[in-house]
């Protein structure tokens, strides 16, 4: 069993040497305060740039405004949502609909969707990648 202070002690262990935890709550902030697409661009810029460098010449802010908006009714009907108390029968297709729209855009993609998810209910949607899930080669680990 985990207690408090051992999950505590890993979590700072993490932010020691995860320094981009501090630009994803400084997109939560943003979130909070109504900057959505602001928040969102500092999270793809911090925690999607492998994928976001190389669309950032071309990214069409307004079209992205535009499927956030888009998908802000989905987003609604999750709210209040937890990982812990999510019926996937019932709301399955709103996580669908909402994957489905930011995974097509170049510089969110497959990785930057479920991040952008997290970004907006952390509760609910957990954040992705290579790293994340553990299917990078060994030696990406060490350290």
């Amino acid at each position: 069993m985990i207690t408090q202070p051992t999950f505590d002690r890993a979590v700072n262990q993490y932010d020691e040497r995860e320094r981009r935890t501090d630009f994803f709550a400084l997109s939560r902030r943003l979130i909070v305060h109504g900057f959505e697409v602001e928040a969102c661009m500092l999270l793809l810029a911090t925690w999607n740039f492998a994928r976001f460098r190389y669309a950032v010449k071309q990214f069409d802010i307004e079209g992205f405004r535009k499927t956030l908006t888009e998908l802000s009714d989905h987003f609604v009907q999750l709210r209040g949502q937890t990982i812990m108390s999510f019926d996937l029968s019932a709301h399955g297709s709103h996580i669908t609909a909402i994957f489905n729209a930011l995974s097509t855009i170049r510089g969110v993609e497959f990785t930057g969707a479920p991040k952008l998810m997290h970004l907006k209910n952390p509760d609910l949607f957990v954040m992705w990648d290579d790293y994340i899930r553990c299917a990078r080669t060994r030696r990406y680990y060490r350290h």
